[in-house]
């Protein structure tokens, strides 16, 4: 069978107003200071309005949900294999876990998030001085740049930091916090690492100012495929969750499971060669909303099986395993398609249509992710609950009379089938404080607190900041 590399894809930005806030992630590459001047483009409601567009636009990009970072961060887990004959320089350092700062994934992953952080921290700046907003406008977009600073700060935590939990206090080295904008290269200057704990911290503050400013998704003053208070009570609890903090998010995760407006929908309605574009699916919280003339689907390229073409990355054995072990009628094999000859390759082509939403955040993550706080705080019946609304939804029986450790486990593994492939499973090892094993390698087999699994801080942030402290 011929082997095909889908080329991660960067998508081409269209310049509008909303250039003039972009900056890079470190002062060395700022662009031209007429550039950095957001006083003309940021007086009006349409300027903050076309602003806060551009910030979305980074998620949408080639570097974020849009691109290659869910394949990568797949690639950095134990459930993705990918094709060797595919790998080039810059993934063949994923797969074999020894990344440099030169990786250009880690490179674009980096810059992109620091200038989504940059563009809301111009609209934060400015959105009090604009007169031409209403009040409820102005809270609005308050909270989506407060959400969106928190997302990405949130992933970078996430990407280019041990996890939470590696030290005792997490005084361990974060990334830079930045809620002022870079408005001239020399306005903020050398910064050093903020700690793990900082960096969560304002996260938190951030997602839960944020959840308070905006509108219920549905309710009046809501813009479809834009952060809600949904939104931002799913991340929060994912950030919880991703502490084990079990209460707090379990306490997130029941604000958005008390929205009626979500429901755990026919999983065709978010993924597979059907699946929706533009408008949202009820199952889905947040997501990047893909068009025909405006599309980015980098984790389709990687994983799309066409009966042909094999893609970037396939199951791995680990997968497999889990796979097999779920009833035979489970709805979710619809989209786990077997080659049908050696090497017997498993594909998984959950993101099939070429045009499609991406999810960032949706029901069946939020359920499950309080079915395992529930267990773990001994409300094991609730657990259970929440467990076998997910089942249910799959087509397959509720399991009953489980509890502690047995419970614990099982929602585990369902959860690890729900989200095949939607960028869980790398997160969820370090969270469970589980080994991961390469399945281009099993005998490498690295602690969730290796250095191993760190993203290196790209060149271009080192030789720009001479107080920045490299990954070991």
């Amino acid at each position: 069978m011929k082997t095909f590399f889908y080329l991660l894809k960067t998508s081409a930005v269209v310049f509008t107003a909303a250039a003039i806030l972009s900056s890079c992630a470190n002062f060395l590459n700022l662009p031209p200071l007429q550039d950095l001047d957001a006083d003309g483009a940021l007086t009006n409601a349409q300027g903050i309005e076309t602003a806060i567009t551009g910030a979305y636009q980074i998620i949408q990009g080639g570097n974020m949900w849009g691109g290659d970072m869910l394949t990568m961060t797949e690639v950095f887990g134990d459930f993705a294999l990918p094709e060797r004959g595919n790998l080039d320089f810059h993934t063949g350092m994923y797969a074999n876990r020894n990344l440099n700062f030169f990786n250009a994934h880690g490179r674009g992953h980096w810059g992109a998030a620091y200038d989504g952080i940059n563009r809301v921290n111009n609209v934060l700046a400015r959105l009090n001085s604009v007169s031409d907003l209403s009040e409820a406008n102005r809270n609005r977009i308050r909270g989506e740049a407060l959400f969106l600073r928190g997302l990405f700060h949130f992933e970078l935590v996430r990407w280019f930091a041990l996890p939470f939990g590696a030290t005792m206090n997490n005084t361990h080295p974060g990334v830079i916090i930045r809620t002022e904008p870079t408005t001239s290269p020399n306005s903020q200057g050398p910064r050093k690492r903020n700690t793990v704990a900082e960096v969560y911290d304002q996260v938190i503050k951030d997602l839960t100012e944020a959840e308070n400013l905006l509108p219920v998704a549905g309710a009046p003053g809501h813009i479809p495929g834009r952060a809600s208070k949904g939104a931002a009570a799913g991340i929060l609890s994912r950030v919880y969750f991703q502490q084990n903090n079990f209460a707090r998010a379990a306490e997130a995760a029941s604000r958005v499971i008390a929205n009626t407006n979500y429901r755990l929908a026919d999983l065709n309605t978010v993924f597979g060669e059907n699946a929706p574009k533009g408008g949202g699916s009820p199952e889905v919280i947040f997501d990047i909303r893909n068009r025909d003339d405006n599309n980015n689907n980098g984790i389709g390229d990687a994983t799309r099986y066409d009966g042909f073409f094999v893609p970037f990355m396939s199951a791995s054995d680990t997968l497999k395993r889990l796979i097999a072990s779920f009833p035979a009628n489970d709805k979710r094999r619809a989209f786990f398609q077997d080659e049908g000859a050696p090497p017997n390759r498993l594909f998984i082509n959950k993101f099939a249509a070429f045009v499609m939403n991406i999810p960032v955040i949706r029901l069946g993550e939020v359920y499950l992710t309080r079915a395992e706080c529930r267990a773990e705080t001994g409300d094991a019946a609730g657990a259970l609950a929440d467990l076998n609304a997910v089942r249910a939804r799959a087509g397959i029986p509720p399991l009953t009379g489980l509890s502690g450790t047995a419970l614990r486990d099982a929602i585990r593994r369902e959860r690890a089938m729900e989200l095949i492939f939607e960028g869980d499973r790398f997160q969820s090892l370090k969270r469970m404080r589980a080994i991961n094993i390469n399945p281009l390698n099993p005998n490498q087999r690295l602690p969730f607190d290796s250095p191993q699994l760190l993203w290196k801080i790209p060149d271009t942030e080192m030789n720009a900041n001479p107080l920045m402290e490299q990954n070991p």
